[in-house]
């Protein structure tokens, strides 16, 4: 065995511990087995090996000797740091660039998952009709518990505001359903979704004409409205919890009585209609005595119920005729031009059937007096032309092509004649029951029927 130059003998401290057989002579082990012997004794040091480059022994880092073979192992510091790399080497610049690219992207990639579900905030919107019915119900119940909250001589500015976001929510739920009615498979539940909602919009333009004006009609069918409009909800399967969507209808009676009885609610002013109404007749009044006089204003009190629906429908199309920044109705300012006219379509539709329904109570009313029979003939005329006036309409916004725009124009132009034709008719009512209404000590009714 070589033995390394008298200037470099090894030190007691450079020894590796065992070596004493080798140099006693013992027969040397084979290759692997020195390796695998020199591992095992260098286990008990904390620094790490080197392997021989000569005989490939494992040495303890620091040792300047190889114990198996005498060759010199390091020279400095910085050549065992060398040694040690060789075994450590460092990525290729390929996985380098791209394991943090496809950390950043799978970060992203949950980041954007997060922001579409919700996050934190709660959970995701529901979307398409499901989450359009969701938003109904969800308004609704707001303006349930603002109506609970209401007292005679209260504030109803909260609850006229929630009425007036639901019936927006209630709007755009409506152009949802009439969106899926044109896809295969949806259209039967989006008629039975849309006949709820039109239940549920007429229920709402109950609230908020009476929270506008407690004096305004419509306050003796507040209950008929809001079962009606509880009755179309429960009866969609596809909502869920709609028990308490439709509250509040006695806390409202009682604070538009009380409203009715005295001075306007507190904060609000009185105003003076420019156009006369039908009051509601008391026990204590003569016409409470005038069985015909009372038959007859309940068909006009019935009949006014449609009135809201017909403003609104002329307001969507003069917005769609000359812009939508111009809208100047009730309710929530409609999406598009297209949405204005599809809305004002459906709603002249209910105010033609309510307007059939009108007549032929009209026709009902038992009469014991040839003036008597004239006047509910002329009043049933008169809702028959408003019926005409409102299909003739929603019949021309149907058959026309032309965009949104040239619809409502040409529309709102041919109406013009069935419109007046309506108020002729309402006028020759009006002069007919005015000298019933003076013997009694009252007005004539309104023309706005």
């Amino acid at each position: 065995m070589p033995h390394p130059p008298d200037d470099h003998h090894p030190d007691a401290a450079d020894v590796v511990p065992g070596d004493d057989a080798e140099r006693d002579g013992a027969p040397a082990d084979g290759p692997d087995d020195a390796a695998a012997d020199a591992w095992g004794r260098t286990t008990e040091f904390a620094a790490p090996v080197v392997g021989c480059r000569r005989c490939g022994a494992l040495v303890p880092l620091g040792s300047r000797y190889c114990p198996r073979c005498g060759t010199p192992l390091v020279r400095s510091g910085e050549q065992a740091a060398r040694d040690l790399s060789r075994t450590r080497r460092p990525a290729p610049p390929a996985v380098r660039i791209t394991v943090p690219l496809v950390v950043a992207a799978v970060v992203a990639a949950v980041a954007l998952l997060t922001l579409r579900s919700g996050g934190d905030d709660g959970p995701a919107r529901p979307e398409g009709l499901d989450g359009a019915l969701a938003a109904v119900v969800r308004d609704d119940r707001l303006l349930a518990a603002r109506l609970q909250r209401l007292r005679p001589g209260g504030d109803a500015a909260p609850a006229l505001a929630a009425a007036r976001a639901a019936a927006g929510t209630v709007a755009q739920a409506l152009q949802v359903a009439t969106a899926d009615h044109d896809v295969a498979g949806r259209a039967a539940r989006a008629d039975r979704v849309a006949a709820a909602l039109r239940a549920n919009r007429r229920w709402l333009q109950t609230v908020r004409r009476l929270l506008a004006d407690p004096r305004a009609p419509g306050l003796a069918g507040l209950e008929d409205r809001a079962q009606e409009a509880s009755d179309a909800l429960d009866a969609v399967d596809d909502v869920q919890d709609t028990d308490a969507a439709v509250a509040g209808v006695e806390e409202l009676d009682a604070y538009l009585r009380a409203a009715r009885r005295g001075a306007p609610p507190p904060g609000r002013t009185a105003t003076t209609a420019t156009t006369p109404t039908t009051p509601t007749p008391s026990a204590d009044r003569p016409e409470a005595r005038s069985p015909f006089v009372t038959a007859v204003d309940g068909v006009l009190r019935a009949g006014a119920r449609a009135r809201p629906d017909r403003q609104r429908a002329t307001a969507l199309l003069r917005a769609a005729r000359d812009g939508l920044d111009g809208y100047a109705g009730a309710g929530a300012t409609p999406a598009s031009a297209d949405a204005a006219v599809d809305e004002a379509r459906e709603l002249l539709g209910d105010v033609a059937r309510a307007r059939e329904r009108s007549a032929a109570r009209a026709r009902a009313v038992t009469t014991r007096q040839d003036n008597q029979a004239s006047i509910v003939e002329k009043l049933g005329r008169a809702y028959d032309a408003g019926a005409a006036a409102a299909r003739d309409l929603a019949d021309c916004l149907a058959a026309s092509s032309a965009a949104p725009r040239g619809v409502a124009a040409q529309c709102l132009a041919r109406a013009q004649g069935a419109t007046a034709t309506e108020a002729r008719a309402t006028d020759a009512f009006v002069r007919s029951y005015r000298p019933a209404l003076r013997a009694l000590g009252r007005s004539g009714p309104s023309r706005a029927l």
